[in-house]
């Protein structure tokens, strides 16, 4: 309980900090910032309540999922050959870039593609434990770079670059007295609620996010106009999420950080420049900005770019709707056929192609 607490305290701390130092999304930043420099500084392990992540997972599924409109939905189905497009470029240059990476780095192909693949930490993770040759402790070290560099750096370039360091919070802030009757209301918040027991029973991919997000957009549908959240629940939300994304993160467990990190720094900082180039050909052939084409495209969390976009001025629903679809083109198909094809190499090298009897603990 004291650890829990002491976790709270920093990550709380560091959002105020950010805040102060008018850094983009600050209640989500600040917590992941402050717990690895703390855990760093302390040499000790950091924890953070899980059911505290879930339920923030929770707020922000909803505050997405009631952005979207008919109007949005209907955009999303035109924009659908464009999303498989953005999604398929972005895993073929990923592997390439992992063939370059396995090559400069030294290590074998296996760790190098599932190192630098733009999906889920825990999924990857499961993947790398299931390639014979591949390394689980450096993908997973790969992966964090990678998930840092999005998270801070695209909020940072969508915030001074895209939407002139001005914050957007229409449609999100706003009095909740008018949104709908009390009857409606208890109906959509018990929804919500249990949203995330049904998806997991679905096997949906991050039930406590998608279950609110897909229960609120079925609200929308039905014109009720789900009611918006205050300010205060969307900060202490953040500051959930990131503080349970900070305390997994263990700078002190990296043994070979002098040459993985900066390497895997320059693999990440090249996967956001190229989600900018893909960005350009979105802009050039569908009308929406530059903004809401990059969050789209951009390797990072669907919560994370979705409050990027709500702050920033961004549209929120085709940003949600870009990323669910990479995120689940990437569970769906793309680990089988990477799993096939490293398999089937490591086989012709010699290579026993079943997997080792073990389980990767990455709770």
């Amino acid at each position: 309980m004291r650890i829990h607490l002491e976790s709270l305290t920093v990550a709380v701390l560091f959002g105020f900090l950010f805040t102060w130092l008018r850094v983009p999304i600050p209640w989500m930043l600040g917590p992941i910032a402050g717990l690895v420099i703390w855990s760093t500084l302390i040499k000790k392990p950091v924890a953070a309540s899980r059911s505290m992540r879930n339920s923030g997972l929770i707020v922000l599924g909803y505050l997405i999922g009631s952005s979207f409109t008919i109007e949005a939905g209907r955009e999303i189905i035109r924009q659908l050959p464009w999303m498989t497009l953005s999604t398929v470029l972005m895993v073929l240059i990923s592997l390439f870039m992992g063939w370059v990476l396995a090559r400069w780095m030294k290590i074998s192909l296996s760790t190098a593609i599932i190192g630098t693949i733009p999906g889920g930490l825990s999924q990857v993770a499961v993947l790398a434990e299931e390639v014979k040759d591949a390394d689980p402790g450096t993908v997973i070290v790969m992966q964090t770079i990678r998930v840092l560099t999005v998270i801070f750096l695209v909020p940072f370039l969508a915030f001074h670059t895209f939407s002139n360091g001005q914050v957007s919070t229409a449609g999100i802030l706003e009095d909740t007295a008018e949104s709908a009757p009390i009857g409606q209301i208890t109906l959509i918040v018990a929804a919500v609620l249990i949203s995330p027991w049904l998806a997991g029973k679905l096997r949906v991919p991050t039930p406590y996010f998608l279950g609110p997000v897909l229960a609120a957009i079925g609200f929308v549908f039905l014109d009720w106009h789900p009611p918006h959240l205050p300010e205060l629940w969307i900060n202490l939300a953040q500051i959930a999420v990131g503080a349970h994304l900070g305390t997994s993160i263990q700078l002190n467990h990296l043994s070979n950080w002098r040459s993985l990190v900066p390497r895997s720094l320059a693999n990440s900082l090249l996967t956001v420049a190229v989600s900018l180039l893909i960005s350009a050909i979105l802009v050039y052939s569908q009308p929406i900005s530059y903004l809401t084409a990059f969050l789209s495209t951009a390797p990072g969390g669907m919560a994370e770019m979705s409050v990027t976009a709500a702050m920033t001025g961004g549209d929120i629903a085709v940003v949600s709707a870009y990323q669910l679809f990479r995120i689940l083109f990437i569970l769906v198909l793309v680990p089988p056929i990477v799993k096939w094809l490293l398999n089937r190499r490591a086989k012709k090298e010699g290579l026993s192609s079943s997997p080792p009897n073990k389980k990767l603990d990455i709770s």
